[in-house]
């Protein structure tokens, strides 16, 4: 009868704590401006901690970027989010370990996120809290399925069956969990002293974390009791992928470890690495060399693979292939690679977000100095009409040489003129300038500017300084 009583939206809430249901930011962020491919990132690794994962991680970017504005409405903008994705998938680990921090089922107390300025303190906090929880080696309560035994050494791996284990976070001093797991498997003697916990996804056949106490490497000793238990999941089907959470003190594994564990199968390991590079947002090198690759997949299957990373690379330009053009022609042969170049131009000219690599000369050779000469127009002409999201990768020599003294004067004075009439702050104009390579004294841009449009810029920067968007998405 009382229930009634209680609103929609408050027992929305309520469930929304007691972690019934998840919240869906994806579209809060992309209303601050934030990208889909960046959104779908973030979202990601945390629904509920987007918004906070967001803060820290711009932030952070835009410190590596030489930014150095408090105020995430004015940075959104100005970034380059093809950029910003490349940063978050580079930073990947660093993010998992500060989740597993934040919700490690042994830490106590509330954290004040809004004190939290950006991803480096993030870490730092979650590292500092890692090396000071101190393991009790003490399993109280054991609970799981022993799956494997050693009855000469008194050794044996129990899968705990969760991927949120308390009594192994305490006993081993980490996190105890991991939110790309789904079950975690625990080395304990027969008095229930664990030693190594390693994180493990069934549903993909991934192996996420190898972990020792205080998330280190595991004592040596118990090497042998790890190779064995992972060589198992090998030759039965069950492991075909790494990909670690996060490796604070260094990769969980070594590569030759990594050879050792699939000995007989890495040719299984190796084509899980070419499917995962085929369906990511942005280009990850493999760690292998190409005669290992065309050794585990066929010479074939190697050719297919590059010509697939070429069409991501055309459909997407957050992608970024990076693979050498002799390497691409010996893969897919020297029509193909024309083909390709001349796609990627097309794109280029329909969106200088698309990155075109290669030197001029050999760009030229390909298409031709008229489609070149369209393509390097088509930049100038996007860099004039918003600086802020294009920007030109030509040496200024070459740049000059291709306009002619009067037109390149021309044209950096319209660059000078546009990024003062897009910038709002100092801070933004001082970023845009170093950006386009623009090198001159604050006092030269003033006269290029004019005296309209440095009046204009000198209102909003006051306005900027007076204002209250200073601070955090929320």
């Amino acid at each position: 009868m009382h229930s009634k009583l209680i609103s929609e939206s408050y027992k929305k809430r309520l469930q929304e704590l007691a972690g019934v249901l998840s919240e869906d930011n994806t579209g809060k962020l992309k209303n601050f401006g934030i990208s889909d491919d960046v959104a779908n990132f973030i979202v990601g690794m945390d629904d509920k901690l987007a918004l906070f994962l967001t803060n820290i991680t711009l932030f952070e970017f835009a410190k590596q970027e030489g930014l150095k504005g408090k105020n995430i409405k004015e940075l959104i903008p100005i970034l380059n989010q093809e950029d910003f994705l490349q940063f978050l998938h580079n930073n990947r680990e660093r993010l998992n370990y500060v989740l597993e921090w934040i919700k490690s089922p042994n830490r106590q107390g509330n954290i004040d996120f809004k004190s939290i300025e950006d991803l480096s303190q993030a870490y730092g906090m979650a590292d500092a809290w890692f090396n000071t929880f101190e393991a009790t080696g003490v399993i109280h309560d054991e609970s799981g399925e022993v799956v494997k035994t050693y009855p000469n050494e008194g050794m044996y791996w129990i899968d705990l069956k969760t991927n949120n284990s308390c009594e192994e976070s305490s006993a081993m001093g980490h996190c105890g969990r991991d939110g790309l797991a789904t079950t975690i498997f625990s080395l304990r003697d027969t008095n229930k002293v664990p030693y190594v916990t390693i994180a493990y996804n069934e549903n993909t056949k991934t192996l996420t974390q190898v972990k020792g106490r205080a998330n280190k490497r595991p004592v040596e000793r118990y090497m042998q009791f790890v190779f064995s238990f992972l060589n198992d999941m090998v030759k039965s089907g069950k492991l075909e992928h790494i990909k670690w959470s996060y490796s604070p003190h260094g990769p969980d594994l070594t590569a030759p470890e990594i050879a050792f564990v699939f000995e007989g199968n890495l040719d299984a390991y190796i084509t899980g690495m070419v499917k995962d590079n085929l369906t990511s947002k942005v280009y990850v090198p493999l760690s292998y060399g190409k005669e290992e690759i065309i050794k585990a997949i066929g010479k074939e299957k190697y050719s297919e693979y590059i010509n697939q990373l070429l069409i991501k690379n055309l459909e997407s330009p957050s992608f970024r292939l990076k693979i050498k053009k002799g390497d691409i022609i010996a893969a897919v042969g020297p029509d193909r690679y024309k083909e390709y170049l001349n796609q990627l131009m097309d794109k280029a000219l329909e969106n200088p977000a698309y990155k075109v690599n290669l030197p001029k000369t050999d760009i030229i050779n390909v298409v031709g100095e008229e489609k070149y000469n369209q393509y390097v127009d088509g930049i100038l002409n996007k860099v004039l009409m918003d600086p802020i999201k294009y920007t030109i990768d030509m040496e200024k020599d070459e740049l000059f040489a291709m306009l002619g003294e009067a037109k390149y004067k021309e044209f950096m004075g319209n660059v000078v003129k546009k990024v003062v009439d897009a910038s709002s702050s100092e801070n933004t104009l001082e970023y845009l300038l170093a950006k386009h390579k623009l090198t001159m004294p604050i006092d030269k841009v003033q006269q290029i500017a004019g005296p309209k449009t440095w009046f204009m810029f000198l209102k909003r920067s006051h306005e900027k300084g007076k204002s209250n968007l200073y601070g955090r998405l929320d």
